[in-house]
């Protein structure tokens, strides 16, 4: 006859405080990253889809409207009074951009980001180290999609789509965004920039670029005030933000930390 000894049938109280204090410790370690990772794809995603609802809007609006170098953009020029000082901008290029590329999104017009948020939106470059508050974003109409993600119509600065030293038929800017739970718009993570061209939507910090180039326009490590906007294109076209986690990436090498 087999007798069982109650007392091997389970865990001391010291053995179950010590296994849990080791997850805790193994989940404190791996949680964050993998939070992190998990957001980066996110990010991936939301960006892609509004780098789609973009294009395909410029799609319908060149069939209708005619490329952007006829829809009679004027640039950002400055207003002066009686005695020469400038009080404002005239925007009504901007103005008729937003509307006549909205015209084919779903979503809503704002007159500002703040607006679109009623917070305050602090604007940093990649490294965020360069705090950019007296971004002036009130200056630029904005028109946020379904899913909260914004778009910010830039300056127009070539109302023909002639500005060739940017990008061969260029005609403004056009960013991509979505502050944070802190209400931080930060270039490269959630704040993307691209070229209205007659061409089509362009991503900026394509592959040999001469404008806001991916290897130093996308760098952890570059304290230049538009460090940022060079990592768009790689975010679309590579589906990653390894930029954020090790250096050496190229357009001609590495496209992955691992």
């Amino acid at each position: 006859m087999y007798f069982w000894d109650k007392r091997k049938t389970g865990f001391t109280l010291a053995e179950v405080l010590i296994t849990l204090g080791i997850i805790g410790v193994v989940a404190a370690m791996t949680l964050p990253a993998l939070i992190q990772k998990q957001q980066e794809k996110a990010t991936v995603v939301r960006l892609k889809k509004a780098y789609s609802i973009l294009s395909q809007a410029y799609m319908f609006a060149v069939q209708e409207y005619g490329t952007p170098d006829t829809w009679g953009m004027s640039g950002k020029q400055p207003i002066y009074d009686d005695k020469g000082q400038i009080t404002g901008y005239d925007s009504s290029g901007i103005e008729l951009e937003r509307a006549i590329l909205t015209k084919f999104m779903k979503g809503q017009k704002c007159n500002s980001v703040f607006e679109c948020f009623s917070g305050n939106v602090t604007v940093m470059n990649l490294a965020k180290t360069v705090d950019n508050k007296k971004l002036d974003l009130k200056a630029h109409p904005v028109f946020a999609l379904n899913d909260g993600t914004v778009i910010l119509f830039g300056s127009v600065f070539s109302p023909n789509c002639t500005r060739m030293d940017l990008k061969p038929n260029a005609c403004s800017d056009i960013l991509v965004l979505w502050p944070d739970k802190k209400g931080q718009i930060i270039r490269g993570i959630n704040d993307f920039m691209f070229f209205l061209t007659k061409d089509g939507i362009v991503p900026h910090g394509r592959e040999a670029s001469p404008v806001f180039p991916f290897e130093t326009h996308c760098s952890l490590t570059s304290t230049n005030r538009n460090n940022g906007h060079g990592c768009t294109a790689w975010v679309l076209y590579n589906g990653n933000m390894d930029y954020l986690h090790c250096s050496g990436l190229s357009w001609n090498g590495k496209k992955k930390c691992k």
